[in-house]
């Protein structure tokens, strides 16, 4: 009985450093996008710079609801 506890206790951890692990390279995914739009909003002018910067922040948004 105690090893069946001490597997499901190991799961459980494992499962909180996966969450953990995805919410860090979500944060790290949103803040490369947003460099990028930032950085190609100064670099691209005209009406293909503005659906360059709508496609990243569009991007930018999926990655806040994921």
């Amino acid at each position: 009985m105690s090893i069946g506890i001490a597997k499901k206790q190991q799961s459980h951890a494992k499962k909180q450093k996966i969450v953990k692990n995805g919410e860090s390279e979500m944060k790290r995914a949103k803040s490369a996008v947003a460099r990028t739009t930032s950085g190609l909003e100064e670099t691209v002018k005209g009406q293909f710079g503005k659906k360059v910067v709508q496609v990243l922040e569009q991007q930018t948004q999926v990655l806040d609801r994921f």
